[in-house]
């Protein structure tokens, strides 16, 4: 009942599709839908949201994500206002950002401080762990109530686990499975 999407994904696509899914079955409520926009400028942010509304055939997102932020400035009073109104008005129920981008542990640390995200969607994979600063980010963010999801968990398994891997191959599957 998870359904995570994006603006960007199938060029609309991916939201028109994800978006059947429940209004088929008459179970929106039931459902939990993600989708983000790549756009950071406030007006198409919340302009754009209404082009998901009719893909996804819904009034409201569960959680409307920043998609790939790292830049740690853009979590300001404007970008709080717009996410409380868009909350007041109930067309999202949660605010948050997606990051994989060079500048993803100064933006973690900023929004452990801004006090107005709920959700983080982050790289973290087998190599994350050795990286003290972004596991420092993640405890201030932790602390502060926000909601942390794993991406692109499986990036660096071939490498930093070969021995593990190679038995698998060996038998026709492929990385990802």
């Amino acid at each position: 009942t998870y359904l995570d999407t994006a603006q960007s994904y199938g060029k609309g696509n991916s939201e028109k599709n994800v978006g059947k899914i429940p209004a088929a079955n008459g179970r929106r409520k039931d459902c939990f839908i993600v989708t983000k926009c790549g756009n950071h400028k406030t007006g198409p942010f919340t302009e754009s949201l209404e082009t998901s509304f009719e893909r996804l055939q819904t009034d409201y997102v569960d959680l409307y994500y920043l998609h790939n932020l790292g830049d740690p400035e853009r979590l300001d009073n404007e970008l709080k206002a717009t996410a409380e109104k868009l909350k007041k008005e109930k067309k999202i129920r949660y605010f948050g950002f997606s990051s994989h981008h060079a500048g993803m542990v100064p933006t973690l640390n900023r929004a452990a401080e801004v006090g107005f995200v709920d959700v983080i969607m982050l790289k973290y994979n087998f190599k994350s762990y050795e990286d003290k600063e972004l596991n420092k980010a993640l405890d201030r963010c932790a602390k502060a109530g926000i909601g942390l999801v794993a991406m692109k968990t499986q990036q660096g398994a071939e490498e930093s686990f070969q021995d593990r891997v190679n038995p698998f191959k060996e038998k026709g599957f492929n990385q990802y499975q």
